[in-house]
């Protein structure tokens, strides 16, 4: 018996101390972004475009407050760009309010309370050169 708790123990253990993503297939990388607003969310919106300024994802906050998140897999090396609007152009000055994206679990972008002003673009992901 003692060998069966030991033995769970451990399995429990590496599962909890496992980072968890996305299954990406081979070749492809996870892309997380997230986003958090207290009021006015409806003047915000934000698209995020590939090479071929594709959309990848995009939404156009609705509600006075919203927490939205999005999950993707994309090429390794597939240049991308983050462009966030405000409508009214003061940015997410709200206290609490913040947008994030990570890239296979690092930290690209990282914004809170910030005046951005009618929009803000981010790149990344893209090739040297």
């Amino acid at each position: 018996m003692k060998q069966k708790i030991t033995f769970l123990s451990i399995i429990l253990s590496f599962f909890c101390l496992t980072n968890i993503q996305a299954q990406c297939p081979p070749n492809e990388i996870e892309v997380y972004f997230e986003i958090n607003l207290s009021n006015w969310a409806y003047e915000i919106s934000y698209v995020l475009l590939d090479d071929n300024n594709n959309p990848i994802f995009s939404n156009a906050l609705i509600g006075n407050s919203d927490f939205e998140t999005h999950t993707v897999c994309v090429p390794e090396g597939e240049c991308l760009q983050l462009i966030i609007t405000d409508n009214y152009g003061d940015g997410i000055n709200q206290s609490g309010d913040y947008y994030f994206l990570t890239v296979d679990g690092d930290t690209i972008i990282e914004e809170a309370d910030y005046n951005f002003g009618p929009n803000e673009m981010y790149s990344f992901n893209c090739p040297q050169g």
